[in-house]
């Protein structure tokens, strides 16, 4: 066979027709060709300008359930399928394919929004579902190289429970959730942890958190030549360190430290976002202080000008927040 390059540039794969699965890809072409395909590609995504261009958009995602969820839509387009697609490709397919249910999903749920605001609104919730689940494929290819192809496995109906992929190693079954080390993010998996079926599967469900850390955390990613963040081989190797040591287990891994992870319990998670979200209100009244005093002083000169931004939500957690909860 032919170099991967070669192969991706097919519109996409189309032209292989029955071998087009990627697991078969997998099976025929070995894992390390797969994975260097992928990271080409994902190389070639344009996200600085796709960050400016969304970043600032309110989004929808949260309420596309169902026939509308644009996870299962891509997993088709990439595994079912096994073709590369664009972020613009991919959202013109899912509109189009999904534009009459769309529809009648906006006039029940966002009444205000006429067809062109609310096209632009779900593509910019596309764009960040894109971003994501591309980070959650790659992590699953990297897993594959390193853990072995045979023993990481995906199921979409997993993926619907929460769970990104699972791992069969050292005679125990890991349920691994990507997410990055956020605020945000570790809410959203303490809600489905004890709120929700985000734990539903029997097993030991992993907490594997991405960012980009100052020394001497770990590095947990790597960075491709586009600035897309990717899991790295560091990291991933750590995890399979932990696992033949018997460290992991459910739930307790809260974040990197500078050898290996930071373990505790889901207690430890909601202690972490109450610190950071302290934070962030402080953070947030000096901010509005700052903005009122500005506009008072330069009311007549600056009549035009904008008051500042809110504080971004997604701010990864300080070492010194870190710090108050370890020690």
């Amino acid at each position: 066979m032919g170099e991967m390059g070669e192969m991706g540039e097919m519109g996409e794969m189309g032209e292989m027709g029955e071998i087009s699965k990627l697991e078969k890809h997998i099976r025929d072409n070995g894992i390390e060709v797969v994975l260097k395909w992928f990271e080409k590609k994902l190389s070639s995504v344009p996200l600085s300008e796709n960050k400016e261009k969304f970043n600032q958009t309110h989004t929808v995602e949260k309420n596309l359930y169902n026939e509308l969820n644009p996870t299962v839509f891509l997993d088709d387009i990439f595994f079912n399928q096994f073709r590369w697609v664009t972020c613009e490709t991919f959202s013109e397919e899912y509109i189009t394919k999904l534009h009459d249910p769309l529809n009648e999903h906006r006039s029940d749920k966002y009444k205000d929004m006429e067809w062109p605001e609310f096209e632009t609104v779900l593509k910019a919730s596309l764009w960040r579902t894109y971003a994501g689940i591309m980070t959650e494929y790659h992590a699953y290819l990297k897993c594959k190289l390193i853990f072995g192809a045979d023993n990481v496995t995906r199921d979409i109906n997993d993926d619907k429970k929460g769970v990104d992929f699972t791992i069969n190693y050292c005679n125990n079954i890991y349920h691994i959730h990507i997410f990055c080390d956020t605020v945000k993010a570790w809410d959203k998996r303490r809600i489905k942890t004890i709120e929700r079926a985000g734990n539903s599967l029997d097993g030991i469900h992993v907490n594997f958190p991405y960012g980009i850390y100052e020394s001497p955390q770990i590095h947990s990613t790597d960075v491709l030549s586009n600035g897309f963040v990717i899991y790295s081989d560091v990291y991933v190797n750590l995890l399979k360190k932990e696992m033949e040591n018997g460290a992991i287990e459910n739930d307790n891994i809260l974040g990197v430290g500078e050898t290996t992870f930071k373990y505790g319990t889901i207690d430890d998670i909601i202690r972490i976002n109450e610190i950071r979200m302290e934070k962030k209100k402080r953070d947030k009244l000096n901010s509005n202080s700052n903005s009122n005093s500005n506009s008072n002083s330069n009311s007549n000169s600056n009549s035009n000008s904008k008051p500042n931004s809110k504080p971004n939500k997604l701010v990864l957690l300080s070492q010194e927040d870190k710090e108050l909860l370890f020690g």
